[in-house]
């Protein structure tokens, strides 16, 4: 903020998820512990957006809450209202393979961290969500990674429901600005929780 280019600078804070279980499958216990450490890493990023506010009161700080997102849609799939094609898991639909010659397996295992083509699909969404105060719905649901493949997927499209993912970043956003979470910098869109 203190070497900030434009004299009305904006903090963007992007709030990651934790690692998967290494070995396949997943199991109850792993999710519910996956999806556990997305909430205490909420709470440190909380913790640093409002360090950076407090330093810098006139400065708007917002989260971008990839991590709550895909909590939610995993959350989704283990309620069965978000059906996944083809019998995927949310493991297979939302995370990469792993690269050829992996020490984690290759081709033959999903990556334990890092997202496929449609979990980087709800991570954009949620990022313009945040940062344009806008709702994705209508935003382009077919779009290519040229430069994705790495020798274990292809360059096909995005495979889940891409209107379901945007109201997802928009319910997120709707808790940003009504609720008063993950927002600071605007006290006319802060509310107490209910």
């Amino acid at each position: 903020v203190n070497n900030a280019t434009t004299s009305n600078p904006e903090v963007f804070i992007y709030s990651t998820w934790g690692r998967r279980k290494t070995s396949l499958p997943d199991d109850a216990q792993s999710i519910q512990k996956w999806m556990q450490d997305i909430d205490a890493f909420q709470v440190e990023w909380e913790a640093f957006a409002q360090k950076i506010k407090d330093a810098h009161p006139t400065v708007p700080v917002r989260i971008i809450p990839v991590g709550l997102v895909l909590q939610e849609l995993q959350q989704r799939v283990l309620d069965d209202t978000l059906t996944l094609p083809a019998g995927l898991t949310f493991r297979e639909t939302f995370f990469k393979q792993n690269r050829p010659g992996s020490s984690y397996g290759g081709c033959d295992t999903l990556d334990h961290i890092h997202l496929s083509k449609t979990g980087i699909y709800a991570s954009a969404v949620t990022h313009y969500t945040a940062m344009f105060d806008s709702c994705p719905v209508g935003l382009p649901t077919q779009v290519p990674y040229s430069s994705y493949n790495d020798g274990c997927i292809t360059d096909d499209d995005v495979i889940v429901d891409a209107p379901l993912a945007s109201l997802v970043a928009c319910y997120h956003r709707y808790l940003q600005v009504y609720l008063g979470r993950h927002v600071f910098g605007d006290s006319s869109a802060h509310v107490a929780d209910p």
